[in-house]
C-alpha cells in the first residue's frame, strides 16, 4: 500500500508522524521531520508504511516491519549495514524524539527486531554494542590478515618446492 496523501500537520504534537490506516493519509509533523536526515526519514516513512500495510495500531508490529525493510542484512554492505544500524539508533532514541504513547521506542525496537537479531548489542544499537561490534570486526580482519598471510606462505613455499622439482627434473632428463 501507498500513502494516499501526505500532510505536514503541526497538530501531530510530540509524534514524527501518524497514518489514517483507514484512508491512507500520512500527517507528518514539519518541525521533527525538517530535522531529520534523509535515512531518518525513511525509516520513519517504512514505519508509518508498517501501520498501513499491515493495518496495525501495534508500534512493535509497525518497528518490526519497519526494521525488516530498513536493514536488510544480506543486502547491505558491513559500511551500510553500520549506517542503518545508527540512523535506527538514533531515531528510535527517546531523548531526541517522544512518542505521545508513551512507549520508549528504544524497548520497542529491541522488541521488534525479533527474528532478525537476537539483540541489539548484535547489530551495534547502544554505545556498548557499537564498541563490542567493533572490537569483533577488529578481531575477524585480524584474523582474516592471519589467515591470508599463512595462505601466502603455503603458497610461496609450495611453488619453490614445485620450482625446485622441475629443475631437478629438468637437468635428470637434460642427461
Amino acid at each position: 500500500m501507498e500513502f494516499s496523501k501526505i500532510v505536514f500537520d503541526d497538530s501531530v504534537d510530540t509524534d514524527i508522524a501518524r497514518v489514517n490506516r483507514a484512508t491512507g493519509v500520512l500527517y507528518l509533523n514539519p518541525g521533527i521531520w525538517n530535522r531529520l536526515s534523509e535515512d531518518e526519514r525513511e525509516f520513519v516513512l517504512l514505519h508509518e508504511n508498517g501501520h498501513l500495510e499491515l493495518q496495525t495500531a501495534s508500534e512493535y508490529q509497525a518497528n518490526r516491519y519497519a526494521v525488516g525493510k530498513y536493514i536488510p542484512v544480506k543486502t547491505l554492505s558491513n559500511s551500510e549495514l553500520g549506517k542503518r544500524i545508527q540512523v535506527v539508533s538514533e531515531i528510535t532514541n527517546p531523548d531526541k524524539y517522544i512518542s505521545h504513547y508513551g512507549v520508549d521506542p528504544v524497548s520497542n525496537v529491541a522488541g521488534a527486531l525479533g527474528d532478525i537479531f537476537k539483540a541489539l548489542p548484535l547489530i551495534g544499537v547502544g554505545k556498548k554494542g557499537r564498541i563490542q561490534e567493533q572490537n569483533a570486526a577488529a578481531e575477524n580482519q585480524l584474523k582474516l590478515t592471519d589467515k591470508l598471510a599463512a595462505n601466502k606462505q603455503t603458497l610461496l613455499i609450495t611453488g619453490g618446492l614445485f620450482l625446485i622439482v622441475g629443475i631437478v627434473l629438468f637437468f635428470t632428463f637434460k642427461k
